[in-house]
């Protein structure tokens, strides 16, 4: 095995991992964004609050651990607009 195909296949799995980190922070953002769009309707009868309340609550078990998600990924995600949206 030659040294490139090494540092290919580590550059994937790290690739891989970094997908799946931001498509899981981007459904949370989605979910958060869905539960103030659904806050700012008065005229939808749903419970805006149970469905934020899940999602915050994914977002903070993974934000737990500081060696779960970079600074990049936050980003790549979305999740810093979205609460940035939701804060104005």
């Amino acid at each position: 095995m030659t040294r490139n195909s090494v540092v290919w296949k580590v550059l994937k799995i790290m690739f891989l991992s970094l997908a799946g980190v931001v498509a899981t922070l981007s459904t949370i953002v989605d979910r958060l964004d869905v539960a103030c769009l659904k806050q700012h309707q008065r005229n939808v009868k749903s419970d805006w609050s149970s469905e934020m309340r899940e999602a915050l609550t994914e977002l903070a078990e993974i934000l737990e651990d500081e060696n779960n998600v970079s600074a990049f990924e936050l980003h790549s995600s979305g999740l810093i607009q979205v609460m940035n949206d939701a804060s104005i």
